[in-house]
């Protein structure tokens, strides 16, 4: 299935590539993540902050959809209280999150455009504790975002990382804003 899903995209990327209408669009992003879907999850506190970077591949001269990759970085300062222990303890937690996504302008070509897109990938998650040794884990993740592009440069949106092999403490909503530096013709 893996293998499929490979070949797949890689012919989707290949095709929109090959085009000679194709645009190719580069951003940077920050944001605020909120951690553990607080009130769901009984999640720790967890304060931090979302940086990502992604290039999107179109496949017309107007960006209405296009398939790319994005990298994100997500640092959190976390605590925790132990009851029993009658202790509270500090911890870092990083998610590093490399993923593909499919992402549609709804109004392409205009001054200010939303867009809906989706995305998968693998996050792993390392936790580093005063005085322990580091633990990491993997996971698969699905990504859907909803946000608006304005003037062909600045998009804001909201992004829910869901991990789909295990607990939703790792689950994360962030509010990000991005900045495009790079939207060319091929």
């Amino acid at each position: 299935m893996k293998s499929l899903f490979s070949a797949a995209l890689f012919c989707v990327l290949a095709f929109a590539a090959a085009n000679a209408q194709s645009r190719l669009t580069v951003e940077v992003a920050a944001g605020v993540p909120f951690y553990g879907l607080p009130g769901l999850t009984g999640a720790p506190a967890q304060n931090g902050l979302n940086i990502g970077f992604e290039a999107r591949q179109s496949l017309t001269s107007v960006p209405a959809l296009s398939f790319g990759a994005q990298a994100s970085f997500s640092p959190a300062w976390c605590s925790s209280s132990d009851f029993e222990a009658a202790k509270k303890s500090k911890y870092h937690k990083y998610y590093i999150t490399p993923e593909f996504i499919i992402d549609y302008n709804i109004l392409p070509g205009r001054k200010i455009s939303p867009f809906v897109s989706i995305g998968a990938g693998v996050q792993g998650n390392i936790v580093v504790d005063d005085g322990a040794p580091a633990r990491r884990d993997f996971g698969g993740i699905v990504n859907p975002r909803l946000g608006i592009e304005f003037f062909h440069r600045i998009r804001i949106y909201g992004e829910l990382k869901k991990r789909f092999d295990k607990s939703s403490i790792d689950d994360y909503f962030a509010v990000n804003v991005s900045w495009i530096f790079v939207s060319k013709k091929n």
